[in-house]
């Protein structure tokens, strides 16, 4: 436990009105630290409160007192704890040394000397002994016999000079201490204001920073539905042409670039035809006659090819003869083949135009297209696959074989007036049969591909006509015996395949033409 000193200073006769509980006397409390600073050796009196004989020459008395450092300087109602205790310590420190200065320093003639208090070494002592000048800041003495501390002491009416300095002191001390009390608390209010302040703004800033981080988030999350609604729109629009392809039926794995190809492959084969036949071919005059008997509408334009190169000749040319052969075998083919609603030989072809023609009138357009659809795919599996034991699939198949060999019979009866061998005319019928009966056979197939297309393919014929068509270099391809600045198309070899989507139409093959 900590020890303090309390001094008292008083008169003879103060000391003897002390001695009476009734009269109290001041004690003078303070930091020990301060109070120790303001004490010398030689004022310091015997530890049991016995006066010097300095201070009785002098006609005072000095006493000595300890007391517990956990009492305060004034007695309250209430003890303040530990950490009061520090701070009021702390506030007191630069008043008591101004208290102590004015009403505890005696001077040196009233001090004891070491010879009355033999258990006391004194600065002055200490400074004999070693020959240095010692500190006289007094150190608190220890003792198991120390009495308790005393109860406040107020000065009477009656106390002397001395008693009334040392209550002017108190009074000093205690308004100094006030003072110091009410500036630390003032310090330490703007410390704790400048903390709130300090984590105020720290807190705002933080606010700040949230608030633009949530800013950001939201551009991020508008940002992320954005493009989650341009997704949802792309997967709609994917999702509508998945259903539309599943929902088409398709007879033939072939599409609008196949059919491309396969009419181009076929055309070739038909225009090689004069080519393998040449050697059976009639003279050029009676091939000339029989063209201007098929087409009469085309006798002005035979009659300018053949004075193409003589103007007094009447007969045609054999390149000319070659296309004009290809010319027929395209239109047979058109007409038997290419011309079929469905297919080549179906026995529904004619009843299929009704109720297509009903179904678009009522607006069910889709309906249409896909009954055209079921039926090419019925007659696609019906052809090829005829051993499926159905009644009906055997009926398709020999309703398309009976039309193809019908188609076979009629090309070659007319090319036979073209070739013919009178030495051998059968062999030349067989050579004109096989020949045609592939060509027959790849229209056939092409065509089923053609129709089964969502929007067919069909050949451009109804709106060509022939005298009087301008040439469109997007849908013809000028042949021999053309005139190199010629616009009008005089001949159409192979008419272009085309199909239509949306009202626009779409070029699947190129025509053939001749123009002067």
């Amino acid at each position: 436990m900590a020890i303090k000193q309390i001094k008292i200073r008083s008169t003879a006769q103060h000391s003897e009105a002390s001695a009476s509980p009734s009269t109290p006397r001041p004690v003078h409390y303070g930091s020990p630290a301060r109070r120790s600073s303001s004490l010398s050796y030689s004022e310091v009196p015997d530890i049991q409160g016995q006066p010097s004989p300095s201070s009785q020459n002098a006609g005072t008395t000095t006493t000595t007192t300890t007391v517990d450092d956990t009492i305060p300087y004034y007695y309250h109602h209430h003890y303040p704890s530990e950490q009061e205790q520090e701070q009021q310590h702390k506030k007191h420190a630069r008043t008591n040394t101004r208290r102590t200065s004015q009403s505890m320093y005696y001077p040196s003639s009233t001090a004891p000397s070491s010879s009355s208090s033999p258990g006391i070494v004194t600065a002055s002592d200490r400074s004999a002994k070693t020959g240095r000048r010692t500190s006289t800041r007094p150190k608190t003495i220890y003792d198991d016999n120390m009495l308790p501390p005393l109860p406040p002491v107020h000065w009477d009416k009656d106390v002397g000079n001395d008693g009334a300095s040392d209550h002017h002191s108190q009074k000093s001390s205690s308004s100094n201490s006030s003072s110091s009390n009410n500036h630390s608390t003032s310090g330490s209010k703007q410390q704790q204001q400048q903390r709130y302040d300090d984590k105020t703004e720290e807190e705002r800033r933080r606010v700040e920073q949230l608030a633009k981080e949530y800013q950001e988030m939201e551009k991020l999350n508008r940002a992320l539905e954005d493009s989650i609604r341009c997704e949802d729109q792309r997967f709609d629009a994917t999702l509508r042409q998945f259903h539309q392809d599943t929902m088409d039926i398709r007879a033939t794995d072939g599409d609008y670039s196949t059919i491309h190809s396969n009419l181009t492959i076929l055309q070739a084969k038909i225009a090689s035809l004069p080519l393998s036949l040449k050697a059976y071919l009639v003279d050029k005059q009676t091939a000339t006659d029989l063209f201007v008997k098929r087409w009469p509408h085309l006798a002005p334009a035979l009659a300018h090819l053949s004075r193409r190169k003589r103007p007094e000749s009447t007969a045609l040319d054999n390149i000319i003869i070659s296309q004009l052969v290809e010319k027929l075998v395209t239109e047979l083919l058109t007409d038997w083949v290419y011309q079929a609603h469905v297919h080549i030989g179906f026995p529904a072809n004619h009843a299929f135009v009704q109720i297509a023609a009903l179904m678009d009138s009522t607006g069910h357009g889709q309906l249409s297209l896909r009954f055209r659809q079921q039926l090419c795919k019925i007659t696609a599996r019906s052809t090829t696959h005829s051993d499926t034991g159905h009644l009906s699939d055997s009926i398709i198949k020999r309703s398309v074989d009976e039309a193809k060999a019908e188609a076979i019979a009629a090309i070659v009866e007319e090319l036979t007036q073209l070739y013919h061998d009178p030495h051998n005319p059968t062999k030349c019928s067989h050579e004109l049969m096989v020949r045609i009966h592939k060509i027959v056979e790849g229209a056939a197939e092409v065509s089923l591909a053609m129709r089964s297309q969502t929007c067919p393919v069909v050949p451009l014929t109804a709106a060509l006509e022939e005298g009087k068509e301008r040439f469109d270099p997007s849908l013809f391809v000028m042949q021999n015996g053309s005139d190199p600045d010629a616009s009008i198309v005089q001949l159409v070899i192979c008419p272009p395949f085309v199909f239509y989507e949306n009202q626009q139409r779409f070029l699947t093959m190129k025509g053939k033409v001749i123009c002067f």
